[in-house]
């Protein structure tokens, strides 16, 4: 007979929980691009700002941990109403662990920012969350609740040293490839961009930044200079690159050469919390 699993439990933030917080925001935060990893100084650093409320140390009770068997899975921060009941409870931060049961835990802690929001006249309650993260949209639904902005907003980045930027991400291009079918292929690609260009190897799942004369390319790639930046941050696939006429794909095969672009720099959802927000 199988045992019945314990439930989530909400409480507010006791001294000492920003360690927790702060695994929560870094795991959660992965698989996005535009939100930094934090320390749990820098975690309590960041919610101490007295022009973002609220704060940790005037409002602890708007900082609401969920846990698990005493394991904290989640958080949340819930801006409340401080006036004559008019105004909105606005919820600025919503982070779960991964697991099966996340989104669970996602729906336990928009409920009780819901009830907190009622015991205190809100009118309203508004997601200050990302659209591009689907566990939030599948929340919403089932919840229903009503997008009213536009998404993330503008994105905005120049790339002045491309092989620079290159060779700070080839950890993270690493373990992209070798997590692909890509994993044991072997070429080298030139990445050009105006008067900036940039040679990668890639060789069984590792990718470096070499010299040009260091081994002739497989395929070159030319990118527009308003196209790179959005290419390189994940903001639009090659595919879009390509049909937009923003790349051209020499030499080689040209479908290997689209699909080992697409493995290294594939498109990836923003999500910034309103703690890094500036």
């Amino acid at each position: 007979m199988s045992q019945e699993r314990a439930r989530v439990v909400v409480r507010e933030y006791r001294e000492g929980d920003e360690k927790a917080a702060a695994e929560v925001l870094n795991q959660y935060a992965a698989g996005f691009l535009g939100a930094a990893p934090v320390t749990p100084e820098l975690w309590r650093e960041q919610h101490e700002v007295e022009w973002r409320p609220p704060t940790l140390s005037r409002r602890p009770d708007c900082f609401r941990l969920a846990e698990r068997e005493g394991v904290v899975v989640g958080y949340a921060v819930v801006r409340l109403p401080e006036g004559n009941g008019s105004q909105s409870a606005v919820v600025q931060e919503l982070c779960v662990r991964e697991g099966e049961d996340k989104e669970e835990v996602a729906g336990v802690l928009l409920a009780d920012a819901e009830e907190m929001a009622r015991s205190r006249g809100a009118s309203a309650v508004l997601l200050q969350l990302c659209h591009e993260d689907g566990l939030v949209r599948r929340l919403t639904q089932v919840r229903n609740y009503d997008w009213l902005g536009p998404g993330t907003g503008v994105f905005m980045a120049t790339v002045s040293d491309l092989a620079g930027l290159l060779d700070e991400m080839r950890e993270e291009l690493s373990a992209r490839l070798s997590a692909s079918k890509f994993g044991r292929w072997q070429g080298v690609l030139d990445i050009r961009c105006g008067e900036q260009s940039a040679r990668l190897e890639l060789v069984e799942g590792r990718v470096r930044v070499v010299e040009a004369e260091a081994a002739e390319p497989s395929f070159s790639v030319d990118v527009s200079a308003e196209a790179l930046p959005l290419l390189l941050f994940g903001r639009i696939s090659v595919g879009q690159v390509f049909l937009q006429d923003a790349m051209t794909v020499r030499g080689g095969d040209r479908e290997v050469a689209l699909e080992v672009l697409d493995v290294l720099f594939p498109q990836l959802p923003m999500y910034l919390p309103v703690s890094q927000s500036w």
